[in-house]
């Protein structure tokens, strides 16, 4: 629905200046403002911060022009249209991020945090719109007695669980490799990257210890999906009564998780005792090619040469993890104002 046009008088040179400000900018482009998708995975909570100004950027804009352009129960029904558009955005980007991070902790045991991200992320939308216009959330009908918690979690604390699901996502690289080292590779850059992401934010115990859970049952889980697999091969290959040689045999036989988490606590030990990605690369080489060591410690990233392998592939993630983390990182670690 397009602004109606005002009603001729004293309020039509309003309505011409309001059509010369706004050009296009119909109600129907107001909603689609307002409800521009968002999403946590791919680029993660990096935008958390802009999605939540944007709507206070866009509402005052819209709320100056309709105020310079209406009175009275005119401007009111605008403004309560606006109000409502508001609420849709808030409603649209909080209901994003609960589901997403709430489902992802859900999905690898920590259960229950729905409803805590929930008021976290009104409680972000409160700090930004008294930062942004000095008005509450109680102003668009939003209660806010509840949104103010020890427990909650901060903006870093999103940007933290946002390269936390990323992480986790880049460690399935290699889930189908039969290859046994690029197998265990994923794990060392899922290492690598959770204590990057530690080493980069002020992490409180609380969460640190919700990350470690999502850490071990991803871990456990990529390994006991593997095993699953050998086992049904074997299964398969007794029910068609095939013999399988003993290169599928060695091929098929399970992995064991003691050595696995003995490799993954080393590189975690590594990072913690400060050593650099590519010293921690180095102590296992074995697992990495030359290409996934030619690192760059003065730009701190990986130069990715050569023709297309497997370990190009983890070096790209690694790379790319890091820059991002570094971007993010240095513009909001230990809680920049949500209106930076």
């Amino acid at each position: 629905m397009c602004f109606p046009a005002a009603a001729p008088g004293k309020r039509q040179s309003a309505w011409a200046n309001l059509k010369t400000i706004m050009a296009v900018k119909t109600w129907h482009r107001l909603e689609r403002s307002f409800n521009i998708m968002v999403s946590v995975v791919g680029a993660p909570t990096k935008r958390i911060n802009e999605e939540i100004n944007s709507a206070w950027d866009i509402y005052d804009e819209y709320r100056k022009h309709i105020q310079s352009a209406f009175t009275g129960d005119e401007q009111s029904e605008h403004i309560a249209k606006l109000h409502e558009l508001v609420l849709q955005r808030i409603e649209n980007v909080t209901n994003t991020y609960v589901d997403e991070i709430g489902n992802f902790l859900a999905e690898y045991g920590v259960d229950g945090e729905k409803n805590t991200l929930r008021k976290s992320m009104l409680a972000l939308f409160e700090e930004s719109v008294s930062a942004k216009l000095g008005m509450s959330l109680a102003d668009f009908g939003i209660s806010v007695s509840d949104h103010k918690s020890e427990n909650l979690y901060s903006l870093d604390d999103f940007y933290v669980l946002g390269f936390m699901m990323q992480a986790t996502y880049d460690a399935t690289a290699f889930a189908s490799s039969n290859n046994r080292n690029e197998f265990t590779a994923q794990f060392i850059l899922f290492a690598m990257e959770k204590e990057s992401i530690y080493a980069a934010f002020s992490i409180n115990d609380s969460l640190k210890n919700k990350l470690e859970i999502v850490f071990s049952n991803r871990i456990n889980g990529i390994i006991d999906a593997k095993n699953a697999e050998f086992a049904n091969m074997k299964e398969l290959a007794k029910a068609y009564g095939i013999t399988p040689s003993e290169e599928q045999l060695a091929r098929w036989t399970d992995y064991e998780k003691e050595p696995i988490w003995q490799l993954v606590n080393n590189v975690v030990e590594s990072m913690r005792s400060g050593q650099s990605a590519q010293t921690t690369i180095e102590k296992f080489d074995n697992y990495f090619s030359v290409f996934f060591k030619n690192y760059n410690n003065a730009n701190n990233v990986f130069n990715i040469t050569g023709s297309f392998i497997p370990e190009i592939s983890l070096a790209i993630k690694l790379n790319e993890f890091l820059t991002h983390l570094g971007q993010v990182s240095q513009l909001s670690v230990n809680g920049v104002a949500l209106t930076a």
